[in-house]
C-alpha cells in the first residue's frame, strides 16, 4: 500500500510540476496591448521642453481631425498621422519600457496602461504623453 500511494504522489507531483511551469510552451511572449490607433490626448512637461513635445503640441493644434495620431501594428511597425510626416516606422517594448524609432536612434519611453484605452507615456527628461485609444 505504501508503495502505490508513494508512486501515485511522485505522478501527480510531476503531473502537477510540469504543466504548472512554462517548460512545454515554445515561447513566452508579454501581450502586445500597444496594437491600435491612439491619439495625444494631452501632454504636459515635468522637466525641460523637448522637440518631441514641440513636435506633438504642433500636430495636436493643427485642424486635421488626424493630427496627433499614431497607429500601432501587431509587427512592431508605428506610424504617426500628421501632415509632414507618414513614415512607418518599428517599436519594440520590455516590461515597462518603450522604444519607438526616430529616423536613425529610437526614443525610449516608460509606459503604463491606466486601462486598456489609456496609455502613459514618460520620456527620459520627464515629458508625460496620454495616449488614448480610439
Amino acid at each position: 500500500m505504501k508503495k502505490q500511494t508513494l508512486a501515485v504522489s511522485i505522478i501527480a507531483a510531476s503531473l502537477l510540476f510540469f504543466v504548472s511551469c512554462e517548460w512545454f510552451s515554445s515561447h513566452h511572449k508579454t501581450e502586445n496591448n500597444f496594437v491600435g490607433k491612439w491619439y495625444v490626448d494631452s501632454m504636459y512637461p515635468t522637466g525641460q521642453d523637448t522637440n518631441i513635445f514641440r513636435f506633438y503640441f504642433f500636430a495636436m493644434s493643427k485642424k486635421d481631425k488626424d493630427s496627433g495620431l499614431v497607429q500601432f501594428n501587431l509587427n512592431n511597425t508605428f506610424r504617426q498621422f500628421n501632415s509632414t510626416d507618414s513614415m512607418i516606422r518599428s517599436y519594440h517594448f520590455t516590461k515597462d519600457s518603450l522604444f519607438m524609432q526616430s529616423d536613425s536612434s529610437y526614443n525610449a519611453f516608460k509606459f503604463y496602461f491606466v486601462n486598456d484605452s489609456v496609455l502613459k507615456l514618460t520620456e527620459k527628461d520627464s515629458t508625460v504623453m496620454i495616449l488614448k485609444k480610439q
